[in-house]
């Protein structure tokens, strides 16, 4: 019984742990992501970004690219967004999600942005950090995680 009950524990701890991400973990993957369009171009690395069991969807993150006018070109984390024109979304908090990664992107070529979003998860309001990078001067790439 005690053996079931350390593998129990131990399996548990694993499972969090694909899902248990920090801002170094973010920034990485982001800067992976960034490496990848640099060097072989926007289109290859939207498809990467795209794909759920790609190397670029890593534990609960994963990689999304927007356009300056807000339209979803690749979304690691929910597909069904790509195409989609979100620079009306709001946060709970009240912020414009894609309009503020696009100001950051275009005045500071990189930054973070807080805000809160619904855990996949838990399915309540938490806070959420996301790193936003410019790739060139008309699309940003970014990856967040729940604080």
């Amino acid at each position: 019984m005690r053996n079931i009950l350390l593998m129990l524990f131990v399996s548990s701890v694993y499972t969090l742990s694909l899902f248990a991400s920090n801002a170094d973990d973010a920034k990485s993957l982001v800067g992976d992501g960034a490496k990848l369009c640099n060097e072989k171009g926007l289109e290859v690395c939207l498809k990467s970004f795209n794909d759920k069991k790609g190397s670029y969807v890593r534990g609960s993150l994963y990689l999304f690219a927007i356009n300056y006018e807000g339209e979803t070109l690749a979304h690691g984390g929910n597909p069904r967004i790509v195409g989609k024109n979100l620079s009306d979304l709001k946060s709970p908090d009240g912020v414009f999600i894609f309009r503020e990664f696009i100001k950051i992107a275009k005045e500071k070529k990189q930054g973070w942005i807080n805000y809160t979003w619904s855990h996949p998860q838990t399915k309540k309001i938490a806070a959420k950090t996301t790193f936003i990078k410019a790739i060139g001067n008309s699309v940003l790439i970014g990856s967040g995680f729940y604080k």
